[in-house]
């Protein structure tokens, strides 16, 4: 006969489970000022965190974690068109500030996809050109409540990149990069997104036996990763750090744990 597993029993198994993630979270955040949180993709409720009373009131640029918003805004803009490829010329400055690209010398210019794997910051801030400045701070406000209006081309430049006239907490980060994982949404940004993890420039995030998509941010002094599986979405940020260095290894553990429960 086959067997057949009570109800108390499940519970206890998925309280076990539940244990072992909060457990994984813990020691990856340990010692580290910041928050993490993990929440289930269909129902939004959160499976495991880390200083979880600070989710919602720490707020901070996001950085390139914004490079798929930014995409899918002018997308919207665009009636749905793909932006072109384009060749990385690697240098800019914007606001006195120098933020070079730092991915690998390529010889192909990028389309969207690689563009967002590599977190190309010359990519996303011609895209910014392209935008009309009210229309994407109305795309941006579906994020996030702290969003001004572009002035000039050079904030428009800054906002496309998350360096600019928005400031996100880690409880809008997941609840955007939820949405990401829920609902539909062009493929060009899921590809990306998996690049990301894949070879670009959250490599340390990837998980055996999960497929990861996800980005990394870097702020002046702060450090994000966003990004989620089938299942769940995890969002790290650290106060001190970088991105691709610092947070996406973090998640990397979280993600692991969560490959272990599902199997």
């Amino acid at each position: 006969m086959p067997r057949v597993l009570l109800p108390g029993l499940i519970l206890t198994l998925c309280a076990a489970r539940g244990a072992d993630l909060q457990s994984a979270v813990d020691r990856a955040m340990a010692g580290k000022p910041g928050v993490a949180i993990v929440a289930d993709v269909a129902t939004g409720r959160v499976l495991a965190g880390y200083r979880l009373e600070r989710a919602g009131n720490l707020i901070a640029a996001p950085g390139s974690t914004l490079k798929p918003f930014t995409l899918a805004a002018w997308m919207e803009q665009h009636g749905g068109a793909t932006p072109p490829a384009r060749a990385c010329p690697r240098q800019l400055r914007l606001g006195g500030r120098r933020l070079d690209c730092t991915h690998p010398v390529l010889a192909m210019a990028l389309g969207p996809p690689e563009a967002l794997s590599y977190s190309c910051n010359c990519y996303f801030a011609h895209l910014g050109l392209d935008l009309k400045p009210a229309d994407f701070a109305r795309n941006l406000r579906r994020i996030a409540a702290q969003v001004s209006i572009a002035a000039t081309p050079e904030e428009l430049e800054l906002q496309a990149i998350g360096e600019w006239g928005i400031e996100v907490t880690p409880m809008e980060m997941l609840q955007a990069y939820r949405r990401l994982a829920r609902d539909s949404k062009p493929a060009a940004i899921v590809e990306g997104l998996q690049g990301a993890v894949d070879f670009g420039s959250a490599q340390l995030a990837a998980a055996p036996g999960v497929r990861v998509a996800g980005k990394t941010g870097t702020g002046m002094h702060h450090a994000w990763f966003a990004g989620f599986i089938e299942s769940a979405v995890v969002v790290v940020f650290l106060e001190q750090g970088r991105g691709g260095s610092d947070a996406a290894p973090v998640a990397g553990e979280i993600f692991r744990a969560l490959g272990q429960a599902s199997r």
